[in-house]
């Protein structure tokens, strides 16, 4: 991904836009969500991705800084994954997203407990994502 955000302006037409959306590490919160409440079983370790954003924010800002870019707007939101059951979640996330987040057992065990009194409606994580908007200054050159 580095590489693709260090050559991206190529393409570029003057004045074109980038869209860098992509999530941050966050430590989201597992939540067990009930009729009644919403109960919290512990945190994913999302930390193995820290080099890679912290290497992609650095890209966008050596192009910034080179004025090849300029950053117009940029924003951040929660977006929420949801599932029926814990074993759906665990599921998941050991499946997709295990090479940079890492699932403690003790609180899959915590989601299990919650989950085995009863009314559980679903199981939700909310990952922190940005985005943001970059134009290519018209004065950069060809591209």
């Amino acid at each position: 991904m580095v590489h693709a955000l260090q050559e991206c302006w190529r393409v570029l037409v003057p004045d074109g836009q980038l869209i860098d959306m992509r999530p941050r590490t966050s430590k989201p919160d597992v939540e067990l969500v009930f009729d009644d409440a919403i109960r919290t079983a512990g945190q994913l370790d999302d930390s193995a991705a820290d080099s890679d954003d912290e290497a992609a924010d650095r890209a966008i800002a050596s192009l910034v800084s080179s004025g090849l870019l300029a950053r117009k707007e940029e924003r951040r939101f929660s977006f929420n994954y949801i599932w029926q059951s814990v074993a759906q979640m665990q599921a998941y996330l050991e499946g997709t997203w295990s090479a940079h987040t890492y699932v403690p057992p003790q609180v899959v065990a915590r989601a299990h407990e919650l989950s085995a009194a009863g009314g559980l409606i679903h199981c939700r994580l909310r990952r922190v994502l940005m985005m943001a908007d970059y134009r290519k200054r018209p004065t950069s050159g060809a591209g």
